[in-house]
């Protein structure tokens, strides 16, 4: 499962490089060193959700099948929405359309708040038992 959270890192390191300029020679000759920085930071900021992604299916315990199965599907969406949003963000003709690095993170952020919080859940009462009365 751990394809999921490295394409998605791959995915969005390459399209911020091409949708920066990175591959066409002009970049590189009005380069400075604080562009530089602040361009490592900001792909770092974006890289936070595919990270915490990649940490939560390392959690994941192999025997907590239910949690796991949530988790999976967790994955799949996640890396839909980031596909989805890419995608309309490259098909756009908005010149504002890269904008969308900048709540990337927090959308993707809140998927996986949402299906780390249910596979807990999840856990839980597989764990403790349905305590319906």
């Amino acid at each position: 499962m751990l394809v999921f959270p490295v394409g998605s890192a791959i995915l969005i390191v390459a399209v911020m490089l091409w949708s920066a300029g990175v591959f066409d020679r002009e970049y590189w000759s009005d380069l400075d060193l604080g562009a530089l920085v602040g361009a490592l930071v900001f792909i770092a900021y974006n890289l936070l959700p595919p990270v915490a992604l990649a940490w939560l299916v390392l959690r994941s315990a192999p025997d907590d099948r239910p949690g796991l199965v949530v988790i999976a599907v967790g994955c799949v969406v996640f890396t839909g929405v980031l596909v989805w949003l890419l995608v309309d963000m490259l098909t756009s003709e908005s010149s504002t359309a890269a904008l969308i690095f900048l709540t990337l993170p927090l959308i993707l952020g809140a998927i996986l708040i949402f299906f780390a919080a249910l596979a807990a859940l999840i856990r839980h009462r597989v764990r403790h038992g349905s305590t319906s009365s």
